[in-house]
């Protein structure tokens, strides 16, 4: 059962021993394409690495600032796995800062997206902090031209390979792309025509050892955090949509807690998320730039029916 209010826990997995949770810095480094994610959790450093494919990098100056606006983004999502290790009260900012919009948007999404996490441990979503704001002015979205190209994610299962067939049969050419360097995912981007790119993924292995030692422990929003570094590698590479294949019971509540509360297993794949970064990439990245899910009206059967017509891909998927 939830707690009325939700407590701030260390750590050491203890009621009211962490205090500050510090979104630090980041950067992407042209020569090697990795990009660094900064925090620091009661003084303990954390740094999360992703590494964009194609490096050395060559951006044009006019996508800079949709590539700040994308790495913000990044570094405030992806601090999710590691503010949840001890919830504590207090967000810091030592660098960039969210405007009140983004202040907003990013509450909701740790709230929504650790629904399922604070059930599990007991807590009440509702008492995590509220993330502070600037007094900056929001800036625009970049207008630089784009071109008409579809990067699909690949989770190596039945409905990405249905949602990348489902764009070839209207006459697109898409490459397809995935997040961490699963061996499975990457034997099928070896038989998919097109380019298959890897983005590499290290997530600090302090946050294991802190898991370890007792610090609080659960889902995460992973497809937010994945969309995330994806956006910033359309941007990188050069490409104006990404297709997810999240489908439509994605959107639907796995369970109610005690106050009757939606709790979403799903949440960063459901439609509410997916129009939340929507309106974030226009206000804040491109306005033509689009990540969406081309599965979304369609229920598990129906993507099963029409995967069961695939059958050039039945024995390289793996769920």
């Amino acid at each position: 059962m939830a707690r009325p209010e939700a407590q701030a826990y260390g750590t050491d997995g203890q009621p009211d021993s962490s205090s500050t949770f510090t979104f630090v810095d980041r950067s992407l480094d042209l020569a090697s394409g990795e990009v660094l994610l900064n925090y620091a959790l009661d003084g303990i450093e954390l740094v999360e690495r992703f590494w964009l494919p194609d490096a050395p990098l060559d951006i044009a100056e006019e996508r800079w600032p949709a590539i700040e606006a994308a790495l913000d983004l990044l570094h405030w999502v992806a601090g999710v796995s590691y503010w949840k290790a001890g919830c504590p009260s207090t967000l810091r900012f030592d660098a960039r800062s969210p405007d009140r919009w983004q202040a907003q948007w990013l509450t909701a999404l740790y709230r929504h997206g650790l629904a399922e996490f604070a059930f599990e441990n007991d807590l009440d979503p509702d008492g995590f902090p509220e993330f502070p704001s600037s007094d900056a002015l929001p800036h625009g979205p970049s207008s630089f031209a784009v071109r008409r190209r579809t990067l699909v994610p690949m989770g190596g299962g039945k409905d990405s390979l249905v949602a990348w067939e489902r764009l070839r049969s209207r006459g697109e050419s898409p490459d397809s792309i995935q997040v961490g360097q699963a061996p499975l995912i990457l034997a099928l981007g070896d038989q998919l025509p097109g380019k298959h790119r890897v983005i590499r993924r290290r997530v600090d292995a302090r946050l294991s050892a802190l898991n370890r030692a007792g610090a609080l422990n659960g889902h995460v929003p992973v497809t937010a955090i994945n969309s995330a570094v994806l956006l910033l590698a359309a941007i990188v590479l050069d490409y104006d949509r990404i297709a997810f294949a999240n489908e439509r019971s994605a959107s639907e509540a796995s369970r109610l807690d005690v106050r009757g509360r939606a709790v979403n297993h799903q949440f960063s794949k459901s439609f509410d998320f997916e129009c939340m970064l929507d309106d974030w990439v226009k206000r804040y990245v491109h306005d033509l730039l689009r990540v969406f899910s081309i599965l979304r009206r369609d229920r598990e059967l129906a993507i099963c029916r029409e995967f069961a017509r695939h059958t050039l891909w039945h024995q390289h998927f793996s769920s």
